[in-house]
């Protein structure tokens, strides 16, 4: 029986233990862990960040962005840092959630070699790591005091990015009526492909689209002409590569299956039996079959 005691009642502090601590999740849009921004956001862009928690905290929860992939204890433990304002600890432990913002132009960037130490937002050809970190205390379940360990906050990582994709692949070229469908693949790191058209080197249209919905069609051209055209693959961060690859066009005239037997010597009288060999039911055989095979390509 003794035992028992003792080992319900480690049971129940152990239980007791786990119960008089606090967490804290840091996450971006729509629960997102990880965010990626270009130099075009340095400008205005803000971004959001959604705290939740858990427990009873006994003091406020510290918040700040750091460069690299670690979150220390505090925010004057790191080496780069940008603080930022803290959530009180009665918001904490009542609202249980909330959001708090920053300018991407204050990420916390800092000097390296080649850049004379003064690496910033808005530089180019960087990839580089951010955390938005935070930290707090737990108020311990029997005594009501301060925990003297630091909880630190389940961090969400920035990324921030101005490396410019690899150039997508032109891989083939349908002529269709009035219309070019172009199939382009690109490096994993693209995820949009926008497909310009130019004729005689001057821009008629463009096209931009997710690189896996598939082929990209292009309407309102005209047949008969020989368009250029220009690939270029963009990334998650917005930012967008060099061409490499180019590649020529021409639609053409698809025409109704009549009007082609027509033009192919077929008679307008005749009847089904008109069709029954000879070179007539030859010629309109194979009209057919050019047909068929120019609605599957302008479908």
């Amino acid at each position: 029986m003794r035992t028992l005691l003792i080992t319900a009642a480690v049971l129940v502090s152990t239980a007791a233990s786990a119960q008089s601590g606090v967490q804290v999740n840091l996450r971006f849009a729509n629960g997102a862990e990880t965010v990626r921004v270009s130099p075009g956001d340095c400008a205005s862009r803000r971004v959001v960040v959604t705290w939740t928690s858990t427990g009873t905290a006994c003091q406020e929860l510290a918040l700040w962005l750091t460069e690299g992939t670690e979150c220390k204890d505090t925010a004057d433990a790191q080496t780069t840092r940008r603080s930022l304002t803290s959530v009180p600890q009665t918001t904490l432990n009542t609202a249980r959630t909330g959001t708090f913002e920053f300018n991407v132009s204050e990420l916390p960037f800092s000097g390296a070699a080649g850049d004379g130490g003064t690496r910033s937002c808005g530089v180019g050809d960087v990839e580089q790591e951010f955390r938005v970190c935070g930290s707090t205390k737990a108020t311990e379940l029997f005594s009501g005091a301060c925990s003297t360990t630091v909880t630190k906050a389940s961090p969400g990582k920035l990324t921030y990015d101005s490396k410019p994709p690899a150039p997508p692949t032109i891989d083939a070229v349908s002529q269709l009526d009035e219309a070019l469908r172009v199939e382009v693949s690109g490096a994993s790191d693209v995820n949009q492909v926008r497909l310009v058209v130019l004729r005689d080197g001057a821009e008629v249209t463009r096209k931009t689209q997710g690189l896996d919905v598939g082929p990209i069609q292009v309407e309102d051209l005209e047949n008969e002409v020989t368009y250029q055209l220009e690939a270029y693959g963009i990334d998650a961060a917005g930012n967008e590569s060099t061409t490499a690859s180019t590649a020529e066009g021409t639609p053409i005239k698809t025409l109704g299956f009549y009007e082609k037997y027509r033009q192919s010597g077929g008679k307008e009288t005749g009847g089904c039996g008109a069709t029954g060999g000879g070179l007539a039911g030859s010629a309109m055989l194979a009209v057919l079959g050019f047909w068929l095979s120019s609605r599957r390509n302008r479908s």
